[in-house]
């Protein structure tokens, strides 16, 4: 939040975990300014985390994906499947998994998010989630994030 001629008055930082692409998200906040009038303020937004899907690559130090198929459904609903590791030697309680798709042009053609719920060490999970795309799909890009707790 800055004054007139551009002093900056206040800062503040927040994190929006994900926002689908193409849509709107909404936020408020409220701010105690002790000195200076303001009058206009400046938001900064970044975007990091995401990374290209390659069969086997390594999430996080230990989820990866052994394989996965980008296609389209007998509806013509883009659909994103595989199979996803945990290579940890700890339960993974929740996981959650964002993907960003992208044309042949790098252009956001859609985007989704799943969940794996109790996924033991070593063990492999499938996944399946679809969106209604009829973009033609080059790429995925995805983030994860995840829980782990202690087997008992």
């Amino acid at each position: 939040i800055m004054d007139a001629n551009g002093n900056v008055l206040k800062t503040d930082s927040e994190t929006i975990q994900y926002i689908d692409p193409a849509s709107t998200f909404y936020f408020g906040g409220e701010f105690y300014i002790s000195k200076g009038n303001p009058s206009k303020f400046k938001v900064l937004v970044e975007a990091d985390g995401f990374v290209d899907v390659n069969k086997g690559q390594t999430f996080m130090d230990g989820v990866s994906f052994s394989s996965y198929n980008i296609s389209k459904d007998r509806w013509n609903n883009l659909s994103f499947t595989g199979n996803i590791n945990n290579n940890y030697k700890k339960r993974i309680n929740w996981l959650k998994v964002y993907a960003v798709f992208r044309d042949s042009n790098k252009k956001i053609s859609g985007g989704t998010n799943f969940n794996v719920q109790d996924l033991f060490p070593s063990a492999v999970d499938g996944f399946n989630t679809s969106i209604n795309s009829t973009a033609n799909i080059e790429s995925v890009q995805t983030s994860v994030d995840f829980e782990i707790r202690d087997l008992m």
